[in-house]
């Protein structure tokens, strides 16, 4: 029904689609489809490595072994006062790989 996963609940370290009820753990392994049953739980999502730095959420994308060599420690500017962080929610008609 096309209702994006970022509607649902989350409930410990489980999300729960908001249209279907389907829950993932944070492995992306599927732990619960009310209707099916746990005998017949489909496989599940892919999952990537993701943690917030300085208020913003980074997901990489990449091999999950060099996920932490990747990360910035800091994003230096934002814990400036001589600079001023502006965050907005922009959404883009594109592949994620053209941002």
């Amino acid at each position: 029904r096309q209702v994006p996963l970022s509607v649902g609940v989350v409930e410990g370290d489980v999300l729960k689609c908001g249209y279907h009820g389907w829950a993932y753990d944070c492995s992306g392994k599927c732990v619960d489809v009310p209707y099916f049953g746990m005998e017949k739980l489909p496989n599940g999502v892919r999952s990537y490595p993701a943690r917030e730095i300085d208020g913003l959420i980074f997901v990489f994308p990449g091999d999950p072994a060099l996920a932490d060599a990747a990360a910035p420690a800091s994003l230096g500017s934002a814990a400036n006062p001589g600079y001023k962080t502006r965050k907005l929610n922009r959404e883009v008609a594109c592949h994620y790989t053209f941002m």
